[in-house]
C-alpha cells in the first residue's frame, strides 16, 4: 500500500511541475508584454515549453523501468535536472558555465557510478547528450524558427 501512495504523490508532482512550469512561462509571457518588450517575451517562452516536453520524457521513461532501479534513479535525476535549467539560467554566465553548473549532478553521478563499478551507466551517456543538445538549443533563441514557433505557443494556449 505505501508504494501505491508513493507513485500517486510522484505523478501528481509531476503533474503539477507541467501546470506550474507553463502558467510560469504565461506569466512571465505577459508581464513582457506589458513591459513593452513583446519578442523577448516570445524568445523567452520557448525555453519553459522545452522544458515541460523533455521532463515528462525522461520522467516517463523512469516510471517505464521503475522496476530496473539502475535505470529508474538515473532516469530521475536526469528528469530532476532537466527542471534546473530556469535555475541556473538566472546565474547570468557564458555557455561553458552554465552547462558546467546545469550538468554537475549528471557529472557527479557519472564519476561515482566510474569509481564504484568502474563502467559509466548507457543513461548518463544519452542523457548528457540530450540535455546537452537542450542546452545548445538556447542559441538558437533569436533565430527565425524558433521565433515564428515562439509567436505561435501562445496562440496555441488559448
Amino acid at each position: 500500500m505505501m508504494k501505491k501512495g508513493v507513485r500517486r504523490i510522484g505523478w501528481s508532482l509531476a503533474y503539477g511541475m507541467r501546470v506550474v512550469g507553463l502558467a510560469a512561462a504565461f506569466n512571465q509571457l505577459a508581464n513582457g508584454i506589458a513591459a513593452g518588450q513583446v519578442e523577448a517575451a516570445q524568445r523567452g517562452l520557448i525555453t519553459p515549453f522545452t522544458d515541460m516536453i523533455f521532463f515528462p520524457m525522461f520522467f516517463g521513461a523512469a516510471i517505464a523501468f521503475r522496476r530496473r532501479p539502475e535505470i529508474h534513479k538515473r532516469l530521475m535525476l536526469l528528469a530532476t535536472v532537466m527542471l534546473l535549467v530556469a535555475a541556473v539560467l538566472r546565474i547570468r554566465v557564458g555557455m561553458p558555465a552554465f552547462l558546467s553548473i546545469w550538468l554537475a549532478p549528471v557529472f557527479i553521478a557519472m564519476i561515482y557510478d566510474y569509481a564504484s563499478r568502474r563502467v559509466i551507466h548507457p543513461v548518463y551517456v544519452i542523457g548528457l547528450v540530450v540535455l546537452t543538445v537542450i542546452g545548445f538549443s538556447g542559441q538558437l533563441s533569436g533565430t527565425d524558427a524558433r521565433m515564428s514557433i515562439a509567436r505561435s505557443l501562445p496562440r496555441l494556449a488559448s
